[in-house]
């Protein structure tokens, strides 16, 4: 049973410079998803996948920016590229209190726009 859906959006242009400034990646991702990032050259449309995965995210709970989860919801890659989650913290808790038991996530990109949808089952 679906309990809830995320879609997010974001403009890649505003992932170019702030894609170089530590203090913003430091407080909205960890340190697993900045090093993906380094191993993606740091490419700003694959951190606005991740932030746009972010915020899919908090939308299926049905929380907003102000919820403080960013560093709680770690996006990452399979080897063979496919996106996943992994929750911690407050972010954790949140799901369990929705009586979540799967969360899916789907993101695209391209030079200009990325945007990532997520669906959490029951």
């Amino acid at each position: 049973m679906i309990i809830g859906i995320g879609l997010d959006i974001v403009e890649v242009d505003r992932f170019r410079e702030k894609g170089t400034d530590q203090a913003f990646l430091d407080r909205l991702f960890s340190e697993k998803e900045q090093a993906m990032f380094r191993s993606r050259k740091d490419l700003p449309n694959v951190i606005a996948g991740n932030f746009a995965a972010k915020e899919a995210v908090m939308k299926a709970f049905g929380v907003g920016f102000s919820s403080g989860y960013y560093r709680e919801i770690e996006v990452l890659r399979e080897p063979n590229g496919k996106p996943y989650v992994v929750l911690s913290g407050t972010a954790k808790q949140a799901f369990a209190d929705l009586g979540g038991k799967q969360l899916f996530i789907s993101i695209s990109n391209l030079t200009s726009i990325a945007c990532a949808q997520v669906i959490l089952e029951k």
